[in-house]
């Protein structure tokens, strides 16, 4: 009997760990203590049994992030890794705990959990799918700040600390013991201050900083007819007359209140080896017409590849290639590109331009080479309305929090936005009410020296 009442504490704790991550996207503090029944099933449980508490844990735990509609068919691939990570991660953790002593719990349990998430991102998930943990933090700037030292797997880390020292205090048998285990939650709160400051410095640097008029433009249309799952390939036009007459009194709105850079969203059309070269010469007409710099995302069927240029009145500055697409549903990555930068020129001269597409923005390894650059951070993506439109439109201020530059977004399918370095939401405008021209002023970071333009193709 008692072994059975020991299995199923497990499985309440496991239960109880994963009720808790579910729910923390709408309540984020529920994040700082989601693990600590996680962490008193290492204290309490044999190895075997905590593995049982890990795999509920892991598995339920990492759902919420495919759980809208357009997402469920990776449940699988999402919950099952991340389900047999955690519990081999529970059962070592539980054993090494039975052999060092109780408080080795702040340091077993975080590393229990990065174990858990190794898997998702060893396979390459963004952000928002291998950290869940970390993005229900957006709410709270001061918490996405601590990344900006530690990265999202930092941050996750201090979360998890805080839930160990939880454990640990719940789990005290003596005053004494108490003392000792509240001192956990304290260092936790240390490198939240950490946070607090970095966050107060950026807030200083941006509103010390120049700003530069941008708009994001985007004029949704229908999917196509011949579906055939390439998302988002499959939402793009592939009528440059059409394409044109969508887009154009957009861009020349922008440009008549004030935009010097101007942005079309994610695959804005579809061409071929043909109709590419019709499509680049309108957009340089633009740019020569109004004066502009515009940054032209479309899919190439002829390479197959989704791409951007960067074009203002003398032609393509420089091209970019989306560096993460999404497996078996778009082309794979046919070579290396960095997010830049561009020099583009403005009224407060050249301002250092880096892009990505979409969710290239959700991996860490544009962080150095934005970072490095200041200036602006331009990031055409395409979502999905329904839930995913607003995940991905929060999870942006994680880049603009970890590479201090200002992040402009115009998303077709979803919400179009701009973040500065500190994380601040700027403006922001949905398409699902019909066509946007978002037009603000953003800081930039200060410029670098000795940047380097990027060769045409």
């Amino acid at each position: 009997m008692q072994a059975m009442q020991s299995w199923f504490l497990a499985a309440l704790l496991g239960t109880a760990t994963a009720s808790m991550l579910w729910k923390a996207e709408r309540f984020p503090l529920l994040a700082w203590i989601a693990h600590a029944p996680l962490g008193l099933a290492l204290l309490w449980c044999t190895p075997a049994q905590a593995a049982v508490a890990g795999a509920l844990a892991g598995g339920f735990g990492s759902a919420p992030s495919v759980s809208i509609r357009e997402f469920r068919a990776l449940l699988p691939i999402t919950t099952i890794p991340s389900a047999l990570a955690l519990c081999l991660g529970s059962a070592l953790g539980a054993h090494a705990i039975a052999a060092l002593g109780t408080f080795w719990l702040a340091l077993v349990l975080p590393g229990t959990v990065l174990m858990g998430l190794m898997p998702l991102r060893v396979l390459g998930a963004p952000r928002w799918v291998s950290n869940p943990l970390a993005c229900t933090q957006e709410r709270c700037l001061a918490m996405v700040h601590t990344a900006r030292a530690f990265g999202d797997l930092g941050t996750t880390s201090l979360l998890v600390l805080f839930a160990s020292g939880t454990a640990l205090v719940f789990a005290s048998r003596n005053l004494s013991v108490l003392v000792v285990a509240l001192g956990v939650p304290t260092i936790a709160l240390g490198f939240f201050a950490l946070g607090v400051a970095n966050l107060r410095a950026a807030v200083k640097r941006m509103d010390a900083a120049p700003r530069l008029r941008v708009a994001a433009v985007v004029a949704d249309r229908p999917p196509r007819d011949n579906l055939d799952g390439l998302l988002p390939i499959e939402f793009a036009d592939d009528n440059v007359d059409a394409a044109e007459h969508r887009y154009h009194p957009l861009v020349t709105r922008a440009a008549s209140e004030g935009a010097e850079l101007i942005m079309l969203p994610e695959v804005s059309l579809h061409v071929d080896a043909n109709s590419r070269e019709r499509w680049i010469g309108a957009i340089t007409t633009w740019a020569q017409t109004h004066g502009v710099t515009l940054v032209a995302p479309f899919f190439d069927a002829s390479a197959p590849v989704n791409t951007l240029a960067v074009i203002d009145s003398g032609g393509i500055l420089a091209t970019y290639d989306k560096q993460h697409p999404a497996r078996g549903m778009e082309p794979p990555r046919r070579k290396r590109c960095e997010p830049g930068p561009t020099l583009m020129q403005s009224r407060c001269g050249e301002v250092p331009l880096s892009t990505v597409i979409c969710v290239d923005l959700d991996y860490g390894d544009m962080v150095g080479p934005v970072r490095a650059a200041g200036g602006l951070l331009a990031v055409p993506a395409n979502d999905m309305f329904g839930g995913f439109d607003r995940r991905h439109h929060r999870t942006a201020i994680w880049a603009a929090v970890t590479t201090g530059v200002s992040t402009l977004r115009a998303t077709g399918h979803g919400i179009s936005a701009a973040y500065d370095g500190a994380g601040r939401l700027l403006g922001a405008s949905s398409s699902e009410s019909g066509p946007v021209v978002l037009t603000l002023d953003v800081p930039l970071s200060p410029p670098r020296p000795r940047h380097r333009r990027r060769d045409p193709r």
